[in-house]
């Protein structure tokens, strides 16, 4: 007995279904979720320790780089969400 079934195992090749891909976004906009959370937190709890920590934190996060970072984020909780 002959196996005629065909072998592709490079994942890039195969055309998936939509929900294969959104299952596969869900999965990866939760763990944006999950990593960035803990740094949101740790910048929270910086913003209410002291004005000076305050006003460091809003120098820090009004960086063009961090505020593509900051829309990420919110683009993967809408996503999530959604």
């Amino acid at each position: 007995m002959k196996d005629n079934r065909p072998v592709n195992l490079d994942l890039l090749t195969i055309k998936q279904p939509l929900p294969a891909i959104t299952s596969i976004f869900h999965r990866i906009s939760g763990f944006l979720l999950f990593i960035f959370a803990a740094l949101l937190i740790c910048a929270l709890d910086q913003s209410l320790s002291s004005k000076e920590d305050f006003l460091a934190l809003k120098e820090t996060l009004s960086g063009g780089v961090v505020k593509l970072i900051i829309w990420v984020v919110l683009s993967a909780l809408i996503y999530h969400l959604v």
